[in-house]
């Protein structure tokens, strides 16, 4: 999870982006937030692809042990 400090910096760019307006500063915050959520969930879902992956390749390499006439 993105620290505070993380969170502060990314809204900070999108302010600096958006061409520095006066007071919106929830809006780069709330976007800040959503970016580290979505990028958070993104990690968790490829390592989560990665165990499954590796699961199903132990599973066909164990199934192929037992009877490596079958491909």
């Amino acid at each position: 999870m993105p620290s505070r400090e993380d969170i502060e910096r990314r809204a900070f760019e999108l302010w600096e982006q958006r061409g520095c307006p006066s007071g919106t500063p929830e809006i780069d915050w709330f976007d800040a937030e959503r970016e580290a959520s979505d990028s958070e969930l993104e990690g968790v879902l490829s390592r989560l692809a990665h165990e499954v992956g590796t699961g199903l390749g132990r599973g066909v390499a164990f199934l192929k042990e037992l009877d490596p006439t079958k491909d």
